[in-house]
């Protein structure tokens, strides 16, 4: 992911590769899977309530284990994501879903 802000020395953009230090991004995370067909699965079969998720790979969030994928929402505020985490919770009481604060992009 990449931030693109106006450079006024340059009077041009300026690209920031995402997440940093500075800068980080929110996973929201409703659950990991052991591969990414399980997970693909496991959205369609919630679709109402998980649909709007994206099968991620697990490996790029080294805080998270358990699974080769994971279905969650990329946000750039920590509220958001804590508000799409509650949401999911609501409509499916047995989703596991949290929020991982994202600070290394590869």
């Amino acid at each position: 992911m990449i931030r693109l802000s106006w450079d006024a020395a340059s009077a041009g953009l300026r690209e920031t590769l995402l997440p940093d230090r500075t800068n980080p991004l929110y996973l929201a995370s409703v659950g990991t899977y052991p591969s990414m067909a399980e997970a693909r699965r496991a959205r369609l079969t919630n679709g109402y309530c998980l649909g709007a998720y994206w099968v991620l790979d697990a490996a790029r969030f080294p805080a998270l284990s358990g699974g080769k994928a994971v279905l969650g929402r990329i946000y750039t505020r920590r509220e958001a994501a804590d508000a799409a985490a509650r949401s999911v919770k609501e409509c499916l009481p047995a989703v596991a879903s949290s929020v991982l604060r994202w600070t290394e992009g590869r």
